[in-house]
């Protein structure tokens, strides 16, 4: 047994799913003259689904560079958001894109009042690609010299009547709900070299059937061709509602791509189909493809898992 729990955390299968790494190496401890049971057992009370968030370690201090981007597209909900920011117990630098028009004067005053915010730029972007299309071509450049970064933006669903806060206020838990869960997930970020993505897990009413390319399977294929990255037309795991921490060498083929506002789709109200909706299921392939697993937290139940892409 002791040579199994070896061979296990060599491999950085920490709160890995129990089926998926079952599965996946079945072979390999038979073949090793594991008795399957012992085997099975051992896997599901170490590498549940279900691990437990609140037993990971809070870290207490870092040295690497964090820049938070905020997509400030509804102004109303400022106060909201530096509600949550104030929830980053490290120093940060913050990039704000915001409507044209918008004052900025008023923004930076109210969030230069957060305590670790150090550097504050705001800049005026157009009404093209939502959230994504700032990140990648306004500020990519600069994101680029940091250690981690957080992206976070004002959602509101209006294809429903009330714009589905709680789905916004779920996804904005489980990444900044309170400083502890900061902690926590620099914690996970530090002890496993693997994880390059932290995100909410599954909303419960979202449906299944939404992880997967959905209206954006051609975009997908196009993006991921000129990315060489392998398309996969199976259901996945993705930051549904693009609200994630990441480490920049996970996402670097994405903030490094040189993406146009002339490569997006005019805003028209759009619910899919767009290079915005595509570029929101992509970042899980790349991710993927620089070698880094992504972690899932459901603030509501403290679960937490670190996988692959693929669901299970």
């Amino acid at each position: 047994m002791q040579k199994l729990k070896k061979f296990i955390r060599s491999h950085s299968f920490l709160y890995c799913s129990y089926k998926k790494v079952f599965h996946v190496y079945k072979y390999f401890f038979a073949k090793n003259s594991y008795p399957i049971k012992i085997t099975k057992k051992y896997l599901k009370e170490q590498y549940c689904e279900n691990f437990n968030f609140q037993t990971v370690p809070k870290l207490k201090k870092t040295n690497k560079k964090i820049a938070v981007h905020l997509h400030l597209f509804y102004i109303d909900l400022l106060e909201e958001f530096c509600r949550y920011l104030s929830n980053i117990p490290f120093y940060f630098d913050i990039f704000i894109s915001c409507r044209e028009g918008s004052d900025k004067a008023m923004i930076k005053n109210r969030v230069s009042k957060l305590k670790y915010v150090k550097h504050i730029i705001i800049k005026e972007t157009q009404n093209k690609g939502r959230d994504i299309a700032p990140l990648y071509i306004v500020f990519a450049k600069d994101i680029l010299r940091y250690d981690y970064f957080l992206h976070i933006h004002t959602k509101k669903s209006l294809h429903f009547k009330n714009g589905r806060p709680d789905w916004r206020n779920y996804c904005l838990s489980a990444i900044l709900g309170n400083k502890d869960t900061v902690k926590r997930i620099f914690s996970t970020f530090s002890n496993d070299s693997k994880v390059g993505l932290f995100m909410p897990k599954k909303f419960k009413t979202i449906r299944e059937c939404f992880y997967c390319w959905s209206e954006n399977k051609e975009i997908g294929i196009k993006f991921l061709k000129k990315m060489r990255i392998k398309f996969n037309d199976e259901s996945f795991d993705f930051p549904a509602g693009s609200f994630f921490w990441a480490k920049i060498d996970a996402v670097r083929p994405l903030l490094e791509y040189n993406m146009k506002y002339s490569d997006f789709q005019d805003e028209s109200g759009q619910v899919d189909g767009t290079l915005a909706h595509a570029l929101e299921r992509i970042i899980a392939f790349i991710v993927e493809s620089q070698g880094y697993l992504q972690a899932g937290y459901n603030p509501e139940d403290n679960s937490l898992i670190i996988k692959d892409i693929k669901r299970i």
